[in-house]
């Protein structure tokens, strides 16, 4: 009860009316007068405030006033930062293909490898005798894998002369980014058994990912070279294959465009540098020309 009187007396000492006269120095003739109250004074001061602060944050947001706040930068400059720090990676990337080179020179100067090992040891980093002494001879236990793996997968795909419709209308919405510029030298041609494309380019030429993904495969073998697989969004997964150098490793996050391998001529089945890239949507091979432009 005695809060509550508190609280009125308060309220009502709020509210108590006073006047402001403005008066002359000299001849004390009254100028100008005001009728107030404290309750007045700080709605008129809390309404200035809030007027003030929304005139400041316009002035921020709407004018370029903001560039003057330190560490607040315009977008045209977050666009040349960006544009600045992929050619720093193209460099990077361009440094380190050619510091391999240069080793593999010395090496085969000094006697280590043969000329014609130049361009394997160029892409791998690895010398001649190197290669001579790994042993790709499967032991038992990785063929009683292969031949389990073989034998459940036998009937998991499903080609067709022509990516049905259900599949086009799903792949619709994606945007692909071309994973290199160069020419088509073989196309996707299932009676072949050539479940790809085939597209040469310059040396040295960055592949890149045509979509947002998980990398699930970098590695090398003997027949395909240096390898690396992408998982994407709708069971889409891409496959990059005969490169000379892998730039992501297993589990990374690529975006679409990022550089994930150079072009090259790794494998047995490779006659020369080329990209061989291959398609494939929930167990069916798709040809990528029809997403895909590549000149």
């Amino acid at each position: 009860m005695a809060k509550l009187k508190g609280d009125k007396k308060l309220l009502e000492r709020l509210k108590d009316k006073y006047r402001l006269i403005i008066v002359d120095d000299e001849s004390y003739e009254e100028r100008m007068s005001f009728k107030l109250s404290r309750l007045n004074v700080l709605t008129a001061i809390a309404a200035s405030s809030i007027l003030l602060t929304v005139i400041i944050l316009s002035i921020i947001v709407y004018t370029p006033a903001k560039e003057l706040i330190p560490g607040y930068s315009d977008a045209q400059a977050k666009k040349e930062a960006k544009r600045a720090l992929q050619r720093a990676e193209l460099m990077e990337e361009d440094l380190q293909q050619k510091d391999l080179y240069l080793k593999s020179v010395l090496s085969v100067l000094k006697g280590e490898i043969s000329p014609d090992g130049i361009e394997e040891a160029t892409a791998s980093g690895k010398t001649e005798a190197e290669w001579k002494n790994l042993d790709f001879n499967p032991s038992v236990k990785d063929s009683a894998l292969r031949a389990e793996v073989a034998a459940e997968e036998r009937y998991n795909l499903n080609f067709q002369n022509t990516e049905s419709r259900g599949t086009m209308a799903a792949l619709s919405t994606l945007v692909f980014f071309s994973p290199l510029r160069g020419t088509v030298t073989s196309s996707f041609n299932i009676a072949t058994e050539h479940l790809g494309v085939d597209v040469v380019a310059p040396d040295n030429t960055v592949i890149k990912s045509i979509l947002d993904g998980t990398v699930v495969l970098s590695t090398w073998s003997a027949n395909e070279g240096y390898v690396i697989a992408i998982q994407h969004v709708d069971d889409l997964v891409s496959i990059y294959k005969h490169n000379s150098v892998l730039m992501k490793k297993t589990g990374d996050m690529v975006k679409a465009g990022e550089s994930i391998a150079i072009i090259g001529s790794s494998g047995e089945l490779s006659d020369g540098p080329h990209l061989h890239l291959e398609l494939w949507y929930r167990g069916d091979g798709l040809d990528p020309e029809q997403y895909i432009l590549f000149n």
